[in-house]
């Protein structure tokens, strides 16, 4: 799957190289293979594109993005935008990615707790 710099650059209003969009799409395809598989082409290209300006976007165009935590237990760390918040809700794109297909909630940070009810 090929997403350009121009479509990011349209969408986003920045331009980030062709080789961070490719680097981060091959990526994605592993890191969300199970949910990518649940797709049909136009409709994983459009989440794809939606989850590229996502991680570009909080990445920045110098790639040193906005840590919101670091682990060195499993090689964990997060993003956020301040008045946003985490995962999916750090950017529009975020969210719109995760509106088009649900199960990239995953892959971009969010919690997931399954059948677990948290009770306070």
């Amino acid at each position: 799957m090929v997403i350009t710099e121009q479509e990011i650059e349209d969408l986003t209003g920045q331009f980030f190289e062709q080789s961070r969009i490719t680097a981060l799409v091959t990526d994605m395809l592993v890191i969300a293979e199970k949910c990518f598989a649940k797709l049909d082409e136009p409709v994983k290209r459009t989440a794809m594109k939606y989850l590229v300006a996502h991680f570009l976007t909080l990445q920045g165009i110098d790639g040193q993005g906005v840590m919101q935590s670091e682990s060195l237990g499993d090689a964990s760390y997060s993003f956020w935008t301040a008045h946003r918040g985490a995962g999916s809700k750090a950017t529009d794109f975020g969210q719109l990615a995760k509106r088009i297909a649900p199960c990239l909630g995953e892959a971009m940070g969010d919690k997931q707790y399954g059948g677990v009810r948290l009770i306070r």
